[in-house]
Parts: C-alpha cells; structure tokens; sequence
C-alpha cells in the first residue's frame, strides 16, 4: 500500500542519514539493473476497435490532438465536444474538453465539467485509459504549463485523495503507485518520488517510466550518478514495442541534466521507435528548460 507522507516537521527527508540511505538504494537498483521483458498476456476486452464509433473518436482524437498542438484551443474544444457527442458515458472521450478548457482559462466552465467527470467509471481498454484521478492529473498539468499554479496544486490535491480513497486492493495496484509518482513528482515532492519509484521498480524493473521517474527525483535530491546511469540504460534498451519509452524518459533525463542537444536527439529517437505525445511536451516540467530553444520548439510544431 502506498503511505501517506509525514507530517513536515517529521518528514524522513530532513533525515540526513535517511535521505542518504534512500539514495543509496537508488543507487543498487541502478547498479544491479535487470531488464524484464513486460508480459505479452491476451489483450483486455472492452470497445471494439473496429466499431463505427471507435473509429470516429480515434480520428477526432488525433484532430483534437492536433488543434492542441497548434495552440488553437478553441477549435480543439469544439472537436471536443463532438467527441462526447459519440458516447457521454466514457471518460476518455472527456479529456480534450477539460484540457481545452483550463488551457483557455475557462476555469468555472472547467469546474462543472470535472465534477461531471467525477462519476464516470474507470476504463481500461478504451482507445485512451481512464480514470477520475488521472483526469485531475491532466487538468493539473495543463493548468501548471499555463502559470496557474495555484488552482494546478488544488486539482493535485483532488487526485491524491481520489486514489487515496480508494480500496486497498487498488491502493496496492502498481497502476496507484505510478500515478501517485506522478504526482509527488510534479509538486517537488521528490523524497516520495523516490521511494515511490523504488518500491514500483521492484515490482516491475521493465519500465522506463520507473527508472526516469527515480532517476529525475534522485537529481533533484542531489545526486548526479544515478541519473546519468539510469539514462545510459535506458539508452541502449532495444527491446522492441515500447513505442519510444526508454528514448523518451532517456530525454527527460538528459533535460533534467540541462543536456539540450541530447535531449532534442532522444526526442526524434523517441518518435522514430513510436511515440506519438509531442502535442503534450509543453506541459512536461523536465522539458521547461528546452520551452526557447529553437531545436526543441521546432520539434513541437505541427508538420501540415
């Protein structure tokens, strides 16, 4: 189960011994780094994906997706709203409108729309997963790349005690872990960053996302090795259907170091191999340094 952090006038950060320790383990699990091919179980069931309406929302996804990139945030709310159109029961189909919407500022509309959002179930095999929680993670996100860091820490605040609340099996699903991460990460909370990592890379020592994830907040604590390590590994990681994840969390690594060039070529990396998020990069943290550097900007922009 994933614990709740201490008081701060008891935080085990202020610890020196304890901080050293929890490095020092980062350091081992970096050090006796064993790559584990993911599983290749039977696909979960859900929507079918040759269905009329799968179709037409992974299409108007991409378009929305595009609109997003452009900054034309208007017209990515209105390709929303023809989305949900299809099915007002899946979250999914949601998440273009709340981006929108914080990105246009629209704050109270984004309100009523989240706690609309709310009640609708989490989905797994739906061409994009969701969840309440991670919606809430998404709005932060856009909310923070736009200045409002305010209400971005209060929407935070909202994910944490929704997978908080869940039951303790959930509590125990790696998927919570990693979605907690997440957010420690994003609010600085890089002493629970770690250790959250830690405990998801024992489980799960395939995932790019759990060794940049540790990598960044071992960086943040001060520790300059790991993260060079970890982003080697991940580097030379050649295992094949991963849609660009090592190269990916590889760039964010190297951003983090303040490597731009390195960054930007592990980018083009990552979408050589599969990944298709650029539209969603100006809201990455990792990637605030590389927001005026003419490679990285150019990168960004919508080709056609």
């Amino acid at each position: 189960m994933i614990r709740k952090p201490a008081p701060s006038n008891q935080h085990p950060a202020s610890n020196p011994r304890v901080r050293h320790a929890v490095l020092a383990i980062a350091a081992a699990l970096v050090a006796g780094f064993v790559l584990l091919r993911p599983s290749s179980g039977p696909a979960p069931a859900g929507v079918e994906r040759g269905s009329s309406t799968a179709e037409a929302s992974r299409t108007l996804n991409a378009e929305a997706e595009a609109e997003h990139a452009r900054e034309n945030f208007e017209g990515e709310l209105e390709i929303a709203r023809r989305m949900q159109a299809l099915d007002e029961s899946l979250g999914w189909l949601r998440i273009p409108e709340l981006r929108a919407l914080a990105a246009l500022g629209r704050h109270d509309e984004l309100a009523r729309r989240m706690e609309s959002a709310m009640s609708l179930p989490v989905t797994l095999s739906t061409p994009e997963p969701f969840s309440p929680g991670d919606a809430l993670v998404q709005v932060a996100r856009e909310l923070h790349a736009r200045g409002d860091t305010v209400l971005a820490r209060s929407y935070y605040t909202r994910a944490e005690a929704w997978y908080d609340e869940l039951p303790d099996a959930d509590l125990r699903d790696p998927s919570t872990g990693r979605a907690l991460a997440r957010i420690q990460s994003a609010e600085g909370r890089w002493f629970e960053a770690l250790s959250t990592y830690q405990g998801l890379l024992y489980g799960d020592s395939a995932s790019s996302e759990y060794w940049g994830g540790l990598a960044i907040a071992a960086f943040r604590l001060g520790d300059t090795t790991t993260p060079v390590s970890v982003m080697k590994r991940l580097r030379a990681d050649r295992t094949p259907n991963r849609l660009g994840a090592p190269a990916l969390w590889a760039a964010r690594i190297a951003a983090a170091l303040g490597r731009k060039e390195d960054a930007v070529a592990l980018l083009r990396e990552a979408i050589r191999d599969g990944y298709t998020g650029l539209y969603l990069l100006h809201h990455e943290p990792e990637f605030e340094s590389l927001r005026d550097y003419e490679p990285f900007r150019a990168l960004l922009k919508p080709k056609g």
